[in-house]
């Protein structure tokens, strides 16, 4: 920023990103790409998203696409759309996710691998308990993510690829667990 004045009308800042490597000086007359903030200059640099299902069959109140999805606490995707979906030959109401993971987020490079990246998440569905799971982001607001979760214990399955997005599987969130257990213990608690 070249003034105060400059400040307070609006200037620009220029900066290298971290993980860029310094290189030859641009040449006179080059273009560069304005962001609107620092972090935008930080998601512009995750360029490929790899789309999956995940299907809800709990409330997804709270949950809008944009939303986070994390593992372990870092975020590694987005959610993209969140709709319902009804099936008139079974009567079956399901809740369809779609979510983006965002393999450069990922070491090693999960897109330097290319078609391993499907086997890998194939991998960690199959034999880690890799599942999908709704948790509380904010308690005021009430808004959801979708965390990726693994689950030692969880019932075998598989990344499901027969459709045009593959699938990962789901488990209930912590609070329906709890829920559950709750009215089957006031029932039982009735029952006597």
């Amino acid at each position: 920023i070249a003034s105060l004045q400059s400040l307070l009308i609006g200037g620009i800042e220029f900066d290298t990103p971290y993980a860029v490597t310094s290189g030859p000086v641009a040449p006179a007359g080059s273009r560069f790409e304005l962001f609107p903030s620092q972090q935008a200059v930080m998601l512009a640099q995750y360029t490929q998203k790899i789309p999956f299902l995940v299907y809800f069959d709990s409330s997804v109140r709270g949950l809008n696409p944009g939303a986070p999805v994390e593992f372990r606490g870092i975020t590694v995707g987005t959610v993209t759309s969140v709709q319902l979906e009804f099936d008139p030959a079974t009567s079956r109401i399901r809740i369809p996710v779609t979510i983006e993971i965002e393999p450069q987020r990922i070491i090693p490079n999960l897109a330097a691998i290319g078609v391993e990246r499907g086997k890998a998440m194939a991998e960690l569905v199959a034999n880690k308990g890799l599942r999908a799971q709704l948790q509380t982001g904010n308690l005021l607001t009430g808004e959801l993510f979708v965390d990726l979760v693994l689950v030692p214990d969880a019932p075998k399955a598989e990344l499901i690829t027969t459709g045009p997005i593959p699938e990962i599987p789901s488990v209930p969130a912590t609070l329906d667990q709890l829920q559950a257990s709750a009215t089957a213990i006031l029932n039982k608690i009735a029952k006597l």
